[in-house]
């Protein structure tokens, strides 16, 4: 039974590799599939916590003379909102912040960008501020700040220097996508 099994084997292989020369295949290397190598910055790393990308965002705000009033979720793939507030001698300037930490695709989609600043728009604050360590489709950039992953790493090992060594650990990418002209 062993035998007469293996006998069909053999002969299918004979089949394939009759046909692969009919074809003009002659080395069966030929027929490996090869994936490209993903980006350096895609291959090294760990993706970084939700919770431990908003602490991080909460200690750059601070470094830059903001502190966050209000932290909640907004709903989608472990996104947060918060309203982080300047205070100057005379006014408070309140920015609406959001973090994407998971986007789809690993792209923060436009319409994100759009409920950004409907949301700065109809809470009076004077800026938005998104912060993903992805990518950003930039063609719904409407007057917001936009920190893509090269750049939030940068910020975090630059403003941060107690958490730097913790940072080079985290996988950031990004760039924008350029916006449609």
């Amino acid at each position: 039974m062993i035998s007469a099994i293996a006998f069909v084997v053999l002969l299918v292989c004979g089949a394939v590799l009759l046909g692969m020369a009919r074809r003009g295949l002659q080395k069966p290397e030929q027929l490996k599939i090869r994936f490209a190598a993903p980006p350096r910055a895609v291959r090294e790393g760990l993706p970084i916590a939700p919770e431990r990308l908003a602490h991080l965002v909460a200690k750059l705000l601070g470094e830059w003379g903001m502190q966050v009033t209000t932290s909640e979720p907004l709903g989608r793939r472990q996104a947060t909102r918060l309203v982080a507030a300047r205070h100057d001698r005379l006014s408070v300037a309140r920015h609406v912040v959001y973090i994407e930490p998971s986007p789809w695709g690993g792209v923060v989609r436009a319409s994100v960008l759009d409920e950004l600043a409907d949301d700065v728009r109809q809470s009076g604050a004077a800026g938005g501020i998104l912060f993903t360590p992805y990518r950003i489709d930039a063609a719904g950039a409407r007057d917001l700040e936009l920190v893509d992953g090269l750049r939030l790493s940068q910020l975090l090992q630059d403003q941060l220097p107690d958490f730097a060594d913790e940072v080079r650990r985290y996988r950031f990418t990004g760039r924008m996508l350029p916006s449609p002209t």
